[in-house]
């Protein structure tokens, strides 16, 4: 038995049952710059970089062991987004977005994402996964430059699915950006070591980002952290709710507004990608303000009048994705063979985490109380300057690969639009090219009309019972083979008596 784990007693209840009757607030932490039990002080600096897949966060821990997160244009969150300028120069950060206007096939929204890709084709010029993320690698360089006089050691998060050939493309990317030591560490080792995990523990990390979600299982081992299992699905997160408030207010301002939706829907000039990003961007704030607010006024192109989104609104178009979260973390903690009351730590992190109704579902649907932290988008990048400084002088070793759970094949259908799907896919890929093979937006009736989901993207209304089972071939031989036999052996039974 691991130290300072408690033995389960006969007469103990799962804390599953044991919370099943009421729900409390999720644990909050504040994610300082130290915390107890990780006072480690280091005589050089060491920088930390999450190049996640929307946003890129980094950390830096100065000689006296203070944390710090960089800052690019007023912001700790640099858009991971890149632009290739026609000089061949990429651009990064806001200078990317704001040239995607003129520039819309050049824009790579996630280089992160294309990083099994050899080539890559952008406005007609080739390049390569490893020069779009040098440049983002570069800009963060510059920063901590800045502060650290040169480029300092480094530690970057990766995915822990990733296979050799993209770690060295993350690696050659670093190296193109002048960095000069660089060690990897997966994303769910990085976040489990945000606090301290004694020997024998588990912990359940959970990221719900902008683009997908991922639920591991680390165990605290003789070794180090090793993953245990893995699961997620990169086709629904916090975009889906985006484009699911987009069709909402697409059905709002009505059929009659179309003059006015069409140029965000479909823009043909600059002014109007820049409208268009502009509404995308009122959208996410909006639901953001949502975590902390019961409402928040929002402008309707086509309508002079702001309509008003409520907490009821967001609970609704989120609910496909908490539901898909609780689920697909559940099945990562069986296949771990884990139970509710082995699990020490249940830590959310991710753009997606301050939605309110998450934490709350995941404490009903696995029993488990969820650690909320007060910086949810820098854990990677905290946990990762915490783990390195820890094994500092330790040689890492290639741990086994986790056990990957696959997500159930069919996404939650509760009725969305076929229409507005269509209409809002954009905020599920991002603005890449002009939208133009998207069709106006629906009429408010035509909201209940389809409950096929299309591409993939989440539902507006949530259906009263499961969907129907699609009917065979064979369904109504199966129902009446038993009757007739029921009445043949009847029959034989009657001739016998007389």
């Amino acid at each position: 038995m691991a130290p300072g784990r408690r033995r389960r007693r006969a007469g103990d209840q799962p804390r599953a049952h044991a919370l099943a009757g009421r729900l409390r607030r999720p644990r909050a932490c504040a994610l300082t710059a130290e915390l107890p039990g990780w006072s480690v002080v280091e005589s050089t600096y060491l920088l930390a970089v999450d190049l996640g897949v929307t946003n890129t966060v980094a950390v830096l821990r100065s000689p006296a062991g203070r944390s710090t997160p960089l800052v690019f244009d007023g912001d700790t969150l640099l858009p991971s987004g890149v632009l290739l300028d026609p000089s061949g120069a990429v651009l990064t950060g806001r200078d990317a977005i704001a040239r995607s206007a003129e520039f819309p096939d050049r824009y790579e929204p996630a280089p992160r994402s294309r990083a099994a890709d050899a080539v890559l084709r952008l406005g007609g010029t080739e390049t390569t996964p490893a020069d779009l993320l040098s440049g983002v690698l570069a800009a963060v360089g510059s920063a901590a430059a800045e502060v650290a006089g040169s480029i300092p050691d480094t530690v970057l998060t990766h995915p822990v699915l990733w296979r050799r050939s993209e770690e060295g493309v993350l690696r050659r990317a670093a190296a193109q950006a002048g960095f000069p030591n660089v060690t990897l560490l997966s994303e769910p080792i990085a976040a489990a070591s945000v606090l301290p995990v004694p020997l024998g523990a588990h912990v359940v990390v959970v990221d719900v980002g902008a683009r997908g979600f991922e639920a591991s299982v680390v165990r605290h081992e003789d070794d180090g952290l090793r993953v245990l299992t893995v699961g997620g699905d990169t086709t629904i997160g916090g975009r889906r709710i985006d484009a699911a408030i987009a069709a909402h207010l697409a059905g709002t301002a009505g059929r009659q507004r179309r003059d006015a939706w069409r140029a965000i829907d479909r823009p043909q000039d600059p002014g109007q990608r820049q409208v268009q990003r502009a509404f995308w961007d009122d959208v996410r704030a909006a639901k953001e303000a949502l975590a902390s607010a019961d409402r928040v006024p929002i402008s309707v192109p086509g309508l002079s009048a702001k309509q008003t989104l409520t907490r009821a609104d967001l609970e609704r178009f989120a609910r496909p994705l908490v539901d898909r979260v609780g689920r697909v973390t559940g099945r990562v903690l069986r296949e771990a063979g884990l139970r509710p009351y082995d699990v020490d730590t249940l830590l959310v992190i991710g753009g997606a985490a301050r939605l309110p109704m998450l934490a709350p579902a995941l404490y009903l649907a696995l029993g488990v109380e969820p650690v909320l932290v007060e910086r949810p988008e820098i854990v990677m990048a905290v946990g990762a300057l915490r783990h390195t400084a820890a094994h500092a002088g330790v040689s890492a070793t290639r741990a086994r690969p986790p056990v990957v759970v696959p997500a159930p094949r069919r996404a939650p259908s509760t009725g969305v639009p076929a229409a507005a799907a269509r209409w809002a896919r954009a905020a599920t890929r991002g603005i890449r090219r002009p939208i133009g093979a998207l069709p106006a937006p629906p009429k408010r009736a035509a909201l209940t009309n389809s409950h096929e989901p299309v591409d993939s993207l989440p539902v507006l209304r949530e259906r009263s019972g499961p969907a129907p089972a699609p009917a065979s071939r064979y369904g109504w031989a199966l129902i009446l083979a038993p009757i007739i036999a029921l009445l043949l052996v009847v029959a034989v039974l009657v001739l016998l008596q007389h």
